[in-house]
């Protein structure tokens, strides 16, 4: 009879405890289902909150996790759609910087007595570093090396108005120090950003092989002379571009001195923040490496 008892007893025991069990774990059952699905990418799926215990506060916590993954992706996807957009519009911009320089080689294929090339590798996808070549009259070449302080699109925008300027202003006959005073005049009206130019350009006579040129602080040029290959052609520059309203420039021409002392002494308007360049040691090894080195 005692035995009948205790099994009877031991029977109810695994009764209750089963249907506790099952009553305790239900919830966390349906909360695993409940990850399972945000875990699918299901973000909207929100864990039912039945219980105010810490099981219901585990299932709240998931729900505001889930809120926070959707907003989270949702603004990834428009940040590296607008990366996307500004990346493929600064690829046109690219080409559209690159498109403004001479690129078409031999520029001027009907011209024997002389040959000319050029290309530019921007720190990013556009800068201010700019060069120019083209015909002032039939027996005269200008050409023009220049780099606006800064990078990226300010200075690019800047670049294509110091480009036109220079372009523009130089006409035959005109002294290059009087063309680089214009250009300097122009381009300190409404600096407001205070940015500047160090630019050099040479006009070369065709028929006397007279090279005239003026240098607003940019790299010392680089002759090649018969037999001797290159070395520097120690001038003096001039102060930038835009960087102070009033400076002259002197023009100088291959061989001689100055063609006139003009230069104007005064204090900068400020705001030059580009580091110094690198100096002549640093343009006077690859120079050696350009076909044609040793001079002809």
């Amino acid at each position: 009879m005692s035995l009948a008892v205790f099994i009877v007893i031991i029977g109810v025991v695994i009764a209750l405890s089963g249907g506790f069990a099952r009553k305790l774990t239900r919830p966390l059952l349906e909360l695993r289902s409940d990850v399972e699905h945000i875990s699918d990418g299901e973000l909207k799926h929100q864990a039912a909150v039945r219980r105010n215990d810490e099981i219901g506060d585990l299932a709240a916590a998931f729900n505001g996790m889930a809120a926070s993954l959707d907003k989270y992706i949702k603004d990834l996807t428009a940040v590296t759609a607008e990366k996307e957009r500004i990346g493929a519009e600064l690829d046109i911009a690219t080409h559209i910087q690159a498109s403004m320089l001479p690129c078409i080689f031999p520029a001027f294929p009907d011209r024997r007595e002389f040959d000319i090339y050029a290309s530019m590798n921007p720190a990013k996808e556009v800068g201010g570093d700019f060069y120019d070549f083209f015909m002032v009259d039939d027996t005269h070449l200008a050409i023009v090396v220049a780099d606006v302080s800064g990078k990226g699109v300010p200075a690019a925008l800047f670049m294509v108005i110091g480009k036109t300027l220079i372009k523009d202003h130089t006409t035959p006959g005109r002294d290059l120090g009087e063309v680089f005073m214009e250009v300097n005049r122009l381009l300190c009206e409404g600096n407001s950003e205070e940015m500047f130019i160090t630019a050099f350009e040479g006009v070369l006579d065709l028929e006397t092989g007279e090279f005239r040129f003026v240098n607003a602080g940019h790299e010392t040029p680089f002759i090649c002379k018969k037999g001797r290959g290159y070395a520097p052609y120690k001038i003096r520059a001039g102060f930038v571009l835009a960087g102070m309203e009033g400076t002259r420039y002197e023009s100088w021409r291959s061989g001689q001195g100055p063609l006139r002392l003009s230069h104007d002494r005064r204090r900068s308007r400020g705001g030059m923040t580009d580091p110094p360049k690198n100096g002549t040691g640093a343009m006077e090894d690859p120079c050696h490496h350009v076909p044609g080195g040793a001079g002809t």
